[in-house]
């Protein structure tokens, strides 16, 4: 071969290399891209992918955008995605975040895009990138996340949500400006539930919240913070007498609230206000003071605002309050007061989500998060045992603002470390540690070096056997659980538990049916499954498919192997009788052109189907 024959041959192939990948590209799910590694992004290339996932045509990319990928990103989330690009760069050559893209129709569409860094010859730095569609899935999940912002009865926002939102007012607080923090709790609602039921007290309390939320700005935030009280947090207010007008508004709506069934009840309410920046610059300077403020309403008469002023006492401590700190100074967080949501609301909303969910690898890690910030605690996490029982792992994690995350140090635990570990679980799965020092010094160095204090741990039990447990870290103090919590916890680790055994039980049989794939595609001989009545074929393997291409699952035995319109009368499985073991035939195959040995069996299928097992073996 010479010169240019050997330059034809080697252009050729790589024509065809490049046809081969050129389609590969062009049939990967989602979109291609290749861009420069620039602040414009500037597009090399775009699949065809690309442009169906986004609407547009090259022309008009060209145009719109200039070919800048940067441009196509939603502006508010530019900059953080940026951010994330150059932080995740700093360590990998690698990047995979999801930001929002501007679609051809307007429409803003969530992304994942998982890329790499490429240095070229000429010292420059392009992305690869694919581009996946996550619209749906991620839609759904902050749908759920603002399900579980919300409180049940009301719509409002839970306590919770109230104090996350209101610190991230005060934490990006300009200077001069003002708000007004409102606690509203309504007067004598108690004897409202008791004169006129929980059901007219419930349409009440629902009326009351779509009153307030009628009330304010949507910029402002208004939530259910306890069984008769709501929150308002009002921003960008001038003066104080601005808030004491909104109050006087606030009463007067609430003089009106009548239900059909109390139309001889007077309904009111009282009302404490505390000012930002004067009383204070952190919710819980906030929420103590206006709470003073509201105690003074009361004491004066109910139906009335106050508004906080320093040398205002707190009221005297209840009997219930005494008793919320338990010994050694270890507090007591009251479920029903502390919680966002109801112990029995929250044990729904995971129920919602474990039984809704798609994806029980992406609803699991919402839920963490859920019960963690609804509880208030450090960190929330899963450890699986594995099928000896030897060891776990840490397989699933939330932790809180401030807390390290400890997952990838907790990965395959010898419970020979651990000492007898379920010895400390009682006899309803619960282990419950207020103080890690009660524990032994091989467990207390484990657990100490991860910042716990305290800790709740639940059982995961399949079949009466441990397989793990859900856990919940205290990281900032020695903590005391009410029953009320624990009972919660438990009942939530049960359903997380068994959806997760049900899921792992599902991905074991996945695994082994592909196993027993790979073991019948491994094999020469012709097999394949027929239904008895149909002579469908249910299931061929490899060799099988290879040599005869028509049969696939769902055609016709006899029409596939050997092209009749009638059943073969040889065909063994004419002489397999109900619960017989098997039984052979030679046969002569025109479509394979070879005598085989065709063995029948009888086998077990889904549906109950009677399926006959057909192995034939090659006699030529």
């Amino acid at each position: 071969m010479n010169l240019h024959e050997l330059v034809e041959q080697k252009s050729l192939e790589l024509k065809e290399k490049t046809k081969d990948m050129n389609a590969l590209i062009q049939n990967i799910p989602g979109g291609v891209m290749c861009c420069e590694y620039t602040r414009e992004l500037k597009l090399l290339f775009i699949s065809d992918g690309f442009l169906k996932m986004t609407g547009y045509t090259r022309k008009e990319i060209a145009e719109r955008f200039q070919n800048e990928f940067s441009r196509m990103i939603y502006p508010g989330d530019l900059e953080k995605t940026w951010e994330k690009v150059e932080k995740q760069l700093a360590y990998s050559d690698q990047k995979e975040i999801e930001y929002r893209i501007i679609c051809r129709d307007g429409k803003l569409l969530y992304i994942h895009d998982k890329g790499q860094i490429v240095n070229r010859e000429d010292g420059s730095q392009v992305f690869y990138c694919i581009l996946t569609d996550i619209d749906h899935m991620k839609k759904e999940s902050l749908k759920l996340r603002e399900q579980a912002q919300r409180d049940a009865l009301t719509g409002l926002y839970n306590k919770i949500t109230v104090q996350n939102l209101t610190e991230e007012k005060l934490l990006h607080m300009q200077e001069g400006e003002q708000g007004a923090f409102f606690i509203i709790d309504i007067d004598n609602f108690k004897q409202i539930n008791d004169v006129f039921g929980h059901l007219n007290g419930d349409v009440m309390l629902a009326e009351a919240g779509r009153s307030l939320k009628n009330l304010v700005r949507s910029n402002d935030i208004v939530g259910r913070v306890g069984g008769d009280e709501f929150a308002v947090l009002l921003w960008g207010i001038e003066k104080t007498e601005d808030a004491e007008k909104k109050a006087k508004a606030i009463l007067d709506a609430f003089g009106k609230l009548m239900n059909k069934e109390m139309d001889k009840q007077q309904i009111s309410c009282s009302i404490g206000i505390a000012r930002i920046p004067k009383d204070g610059r952190t919710f819980q300077e906030i929420f103590k003071n206006a709470d003073v403020a509201l105690y003074y309403a009361k004491k004066k008469g109910k139906n009335r605002y106050a508004v906080y002023e320093k040398g205002m006492l707190p009221q005297s401590l209840t009997a219930a309050e005494v008793k919320s700190f338990a010994p050694s100074g270890e507090k007591e967080i009251e479920s029903d007061k502390n919680l966002g949501v109801l112990p029995y609301q929250l044990a729904e909303y995971v129920f919602h989500i474990l039984y809704n969910g798609d994806n029980l690898e992406e609803s699991i890690p919402l839920i963490l998060e859920i019960v963690g910030r609804q509880m208030d605690v450090s960190r929330v996490y899963i450890f699986e045992d594995s099928e000896d029982g030897t060891y776990c792992t840490n397989t699933f994690e939330w932790c809180s603002e401030g807390i390290a995350p400890q997952k990838e140090f907790l990965q395959r635990v010898p419970y020979a470390v651990l000492g007898d570990y379920y010895d400390n679980f009682d006899e309803y799965g619960i282990y419950y540690c207020r103080n890690i020092r009660e524990m032994t010094k091989e467990q207390f160095d484990i657990l100490d070096a991860q910042g716990i204090k305290s800790m709740l741990h639940c059982l995961i039990r399949d079949g009466g056997k441990n397989r793990g447990y859900v856990g919940f870290d205290e990281c900032r103090e020695n903590r005391f659980w009410p029953q009320t919590q624990i009972r919660t916890l438990s009942l939530i680790a049960e359903m997380v538990g068994t959806f997760l055994l049900k899921k792992r039980a599902q991905d074991r049989k996945e695994q082994l049916l592909d196993s027993l794939h790979m073991i019948l595609d491994n094999q020469e001989e012709w097999i394949y499954a027929v239904e008895r009545n149909t002579y469908k074929i249910e299931y061929a393997n490899l060799a099988t498919r290879e040599a005869v291409s028509e049969a696939a699952e769902g055609s016709i035995c006899y029409k596939a192997f050997y092209h009749r319109d009638t059943p073969c009368e040889y065909c063994p499985s004419l002489r397999l009788k109900k619960g017989g073991k098997k039984v052979s035939a030679v046969l002569y195959s025109e479509v394979l052109g070879k005598k085989v040995m065709a063995t029948a069996a009888a086998i077990p299928w889904l549906d109950q189907k009677e399926v006959f097992l057909m192995s034939c073996r090659d006699l030529s």
